[in-house]
């Protein structure tokens, strides 16, 4: 369902409605939004591809799947847009392109469970019914995501600084990261 701006804003109106999660990828939407609803209304974005233009645009952050795997890199991307370092968003958000195509596939929730147990020690690879396991080559597929991003040079020190490194081809989160 589709809330349009005018229905968001007769909502806001109600005390306890305090703001949207937009999935419609349409990246002109916060502006409209606002101007209905005044700039208190918090607008979440539930598009991860169009997340970083929807912030820019006026949004709050993003419900976002990838922060599952990266907490820090997607707290760092929201972080900079609403500081207004829209150059380092834009190379955050472009670092996670490939990884974010992928959890953004039908195969998201096994996508998203492959990754986590590469970064987490201990975290269960395997998926309850109805979920069906992926097949080697997506898992291969998302390893690959993963190493991609952290064996960038420049993003080396991201990492670093979010507390992720990459050993022996595989992705680890380090043990101190929170």
């Amino acid at each position: 369902m589709d809330l349009l701006p005018a229905t968001l804003g007769r909502l806001s109106e109600i005390a306890s409605i305090v703001g949207v999660c937009d999935h419609t990828g349409d990246t002109f939407r916060p502006y409209a939004t606002a101007r209905s609803t005044g700039e208190r209304f918090i607008q979440l974005c539930g598009d991860e591809g169009s997340a970083l233009a929807f912030n820019l645009a006026g949004g709050m952050g993003c419900i976002s799947s990838i922060a599952n795997v990266l907490p820090r890199a997607c707290a760092s991307l929201q972080r900079a847009c609403a500081d207004g370092h829209h150059d380092q968003a834009r190379d955050i958000d472009r670092r996670m392109i490939g990884l974010r195509g992928l959890m953004a596939a039908d195969t998201a929730p096994v996508a998203i469970k492959a990754a986590m147990a590469l970064v987490r020690d201990g975290f269960p690879a395997s998926v309850r019914l109805p979920l069906v396991d992926g097949s080697v080559e997506d898992k291969r597929a998302v390893a690959a995501a993963l190493d991609d991003l952290l064996a960038d040079p420049v993003w080396n020190h991201v990492a670093d600084q979010y507390g992720f490194v990459s050993r022996q081809g595989n992705v680890h989160a380090r043990q101190d990261s929170t």
